[in-house]
């Protein structure tokens, strides 16, 4: 019977040591955890206000094997995307419509700026710009093109001649004006179609748009999707890391 007393007093004289490691191993623990979760909390907390940014890392992870036209074999697809889709230059007119308009946000900007690049590109008379999701996107097109007569419609026109480019966004009765733009194409004109990624309804329109017999050469830009008529070039569908 003593023995055992005896061994219990040992065990309660001997028991704040290991209790005491045991503490301070779990305050160490919970200093990391706090400061991890801390530090995860302002990251998140900073990012919920511009989850764009984040957004656009994982996109453009996602599509990392398609940077720099890698992939791309045709001689004017490799040139477009590199010198026109891709086109980092500092065009003088950025600096202008960023004072017009400083409030735009970085997706809408981008954009923007894409758009300025490709009228640019392709000189368009006339350009169609059905229901806009930003009133500086025809600014945009002006500044890229100073002949470009800019009709922003929310319905489908009744216009008889050549639409040289048409921007459109998933909206309203936008198949209607797809069909309408298909009727009054050329192998010059350009449609560009936003949101071709927003949802699964955006995706399956964009596809129907890259099988459709009638369009020819597609780039798939993730935040819009870029469509030409010229059959003479091979159809493909290119994914472009934008």
């Amino acid at each position: 019977m003593q023995c055992g007393r005896v061994g219990s007093r040992l065990l309660l004289l001997r028991a704040p040591v290991p209790i005491g490691i045991g503490a301070l191993f779990l305050f160490k623990k919970f200093q990391f955890l706090f400061a991890v979760g801390t530090f995860f909390y302002i990251f998140v907390a900073k990012t919920r206000k511009d989850m764009t940014k984040v957004r656009r890392i994982l996109v453009w992870l996602s599509r990392w094997n398609h940077c720099l036209g890698f992939g791309i074999q045709s001689p004017w697809a490799y040139s477009l995307d590199r010198n026109v889709l891709n086109e980092h230059f500092p065009y003088y007119a950025y600096e202008d419509m960023i004072k017009k308009y400083p409030d735009i946000d970085f997706e809408t900007r981008k954009l923007c700026e894409l758009y300025f690049r490709l009228a640019n590109y392709r000189q368009p008379h006339v350009v169609w710009n059905y229901i806009p999701q930003s009133d500086a996107y025809a600014d945009y097109l002006k500044c890229g093109c100073a002949v470009a007569s800019v009709h922003e419609v929310n319905h489908p026109l009744s216009y008889e001649g050549t639409v040289d480019m048409a921007l459109m966004s998933l909206s309203g009765d936008s198949k209607t004006f797809y069909e309408s733009v298909i009727a009054r194409s050329d192998e010059n004109t350009v449609l560009i179609v936003e949101g071709i990624a927003k949802n699964r309804s955006s995706k399956m329109f964009w596809k129907m748009i890259v099988a459709d017999s009638r369009t020819g050469v597609t780039f798939d830009l993730y935040d819009c999707g870029l469509v030409f008529f010229d059959k003479k070039r091979f159809k493909e569908n290119y994914i472009i890391n934008f």
